[in-house]
């Protein structure tokens, strides 16, 4: 049956796991909800610009080359800054959410 709930023998309604109906695997079926073999490197800063302190980048319109230039090195530095704070988060969060969905397997808990 392709609906999610449907009348039991006695007139109860039971319901079908969600997943199942709508085509995706559930997670109690998966290795894993990240790929740990996904790796993702740093981004290295050699501009020798300074990461803004608040996530902001600058405007580049000054009015002399060098100050430009500067403006132009600590957007770079501040992106990057940015993007390997973004990227530890998500590798410590999928590393968190993998080892809790393993507790839970072990435990007899089907997600």
């Amino acid at each position: 049956m392709n609906t999610p709930a449907s009348l039991g023998a006695v007139g109860k309604v039971t319901q079908a796991p969600l997943p199942m109906w709508i085509g995706i695997t559930p997670v109690f079926q998966q290795a894993a909800t990240a790929n740990p073999a996904a790796t993702a490197s740093d981004v290295t800063d050699s501009t020798g610009g300074t990461p803004s302190g608040t996530h902001a980048l600058v405007d580049v319109a000054t009015d002399t080359w060098d100050n430009e230039k500067a403006d132009v090195e600590n957007n770079f530095a501040t992106l990057a800054a940015e993007y390997n704070l973004l990227k530890d988060d998500v590798e410590a969060n999928n590393a968190a959410i993998d080892d809790l969905i393993a507790k839970l397997k072990s435990a007899g808990i089907q997600i």
